[in-house]
């Protein structure tokens, strides 16, 4: 699972300090430092830290973004160490930090690897979160990250996320940073104290060609096209997730080897081809 439940629950920092891992830090007023990472952040003095999460907070936190029973309580019964957490609820502005052992993880030997296998679990069809953007190398407290952002639909809260991640000394350590705005994000590093080369790449732009025919089934006479992960008949109408947004698609009519559908804020009609 790669700590996925580093990013998806209200984490806070461990402050019972554990010399030689992750979690050889300390809270002293506003500062947290880490010293088994060896950087230090700020909270902002109208934030709350958060009181570390129960492991049936955990898997719930899981279940609504990855969207799965299962693979949430997987999530919730992984080793991660979590390290703090602190938020502007009024603000709607977030900090998380949390590391994992990667040892046992010969695939996982950068940040870019981590992120996206976290990636993998977080975003697609059917899930509250989708890739905006690109993985990017980026300097974030001197150190270097990879950074991803991803954006969503989280109990009916419009969220946006960047995260960074990096591998040090057998470790994963992953940063959290959250906003109401793309813009935000990096408002909020600032006010932590994680400055450096940390602004996101430009969001991708929306193209047809993120609207995929992935199958053709059924009969001859009632034939059904799977679009983007969603099942449609001839006549339906259903909000389809691209990489970069949702879309409504109707489909007009279905052959043995593509689909004809109307696009939301395209004109005309559009052939999808299996490929």
């Amino acid at each position: 699972m790669f700590g996925v439940c580093v990013v998806l629950a209200v984490l806070v920092c461990g402050c019972k300090s554990k010399k030689n891992t992750p979690e050889d830090a300390q809270l002293k007023g506003n500062t947290y430092t880490n010293r088994f990472f060896a950087f230090q952040v700020q909270i902002p003095n109208t934030w709350k830290v958060l009181p570390k999460p129960s492991k049936g907070d955990l898997r719930k936190g899981a279940e609504v973004v990855l969207g799965d029973k299962e693979l949430a309580a997987q999530a919730a019964k992984q080793d991660s160490a979590s390290l703090l957490m602190a938020r502007h609820a009024s603000g709607g502005e977030s900090l998380a930090i949390g590391a994992e052992d990667v040892r046992p993880l010969p695939e996982v030997q950068t940040g870019k690897h981590y992120l996206s296998a976290m990636l993998k679990l977080m975003t697609g069809p059917g899930k509250p979160l989708q890739r905006v953007n690109q993985c990017v190398s980026t300097t974030l407290a001197g150190k270097e990250f990879y950074r991803v952002d991803v954006a969503g639909d989280i109990m009916g809260t419009r969220q946006h996320q960047a995260m960074f991640a990096t591998v040090e000394n057998g470790y994963a350590l992953v940063i959290m940073v959250g906003a109401k705005s793309q813009p935000g994000v990096d408002e909020v590093l600032s006010k932590v104290g994680l400055t450096g080369n940390t602004v996101a790449q430009p969001a991708r732009p929306f193209s047809l060609s993120q609207v995929k025919l992935q199958g053709i089934g059924g009969t001859t006479g009632r034939r059904v096209a799977i679009i983007n992960g969603k099942t449609f008949a001839k006549g339906d109408v259903d909000n389809v997730k691209t990489l970069t947004k949702t879309v409504v698609v109707r489909c007009i009519d279905i052959e043995e080897a593509s689909a004809t559908v109307k696009i939301e804020g395209f004109d005309g009609e559009h052939k999808l081809a299996l490929n």
